[in-house]
């Protein structure tokens, strides 16, 4: 859900920007729509950088699933009978990936976030 608004940010910049471009000026300056670009450009490294992080983790977060698939393997979870310390340990390692994989998203900065008010404030004008 935050990449979806991660991703709803980053159209609002683009509009930004295309509205400083497209605006009520007669011709903006090419100061102007520099800024406004350099400031994108800056707001989408931090995203991606931030985004790329979080993505990189899911190596580890593989690891631990690997592991877990392997020790509910080992106390016999495939058996007919399923154990109930098997069954124990894959619900507790679910229950781990689940909250792992809702730590670390990618939040807005305060860097990112001065971006983004500086693009409203440059569109505003």
């Amino acid at each position: 859900m935050r990449i979806l608004a991660s991703l709803l940010l980053v159209s609002t910049v683009v509009l930004g920007v295309n509205a400083l471009a497209t605006g009520d000026d007669a011709k903006p300056t090419t100061d102007k729509r520099l800024d406004a670009l350099e400031t994108q450009v800056d707001y989408l490294r931090s995203r991606e950088a931030a985004l790329s992080a979080y993505v990189l983790r899911n190596a580890a977060r593989a690891d631990a699933l690997d592991a877990l698939v392997t020790k509910v393997t080992k106390e016999g979870f495939t058996k007919r009978a399923i154990p109930t310390t098997s069954r124990e340990s894959l619900l507790a390692g679910l229950k781990a990936l689940a909250a792992d994989l809702r730590q670390d998203l990618p939040e807005l900065t305060e860097e990112e976030t001065l971006a983004l008010k500086k693009l409203e404030a440059a569109k505003a004008k």
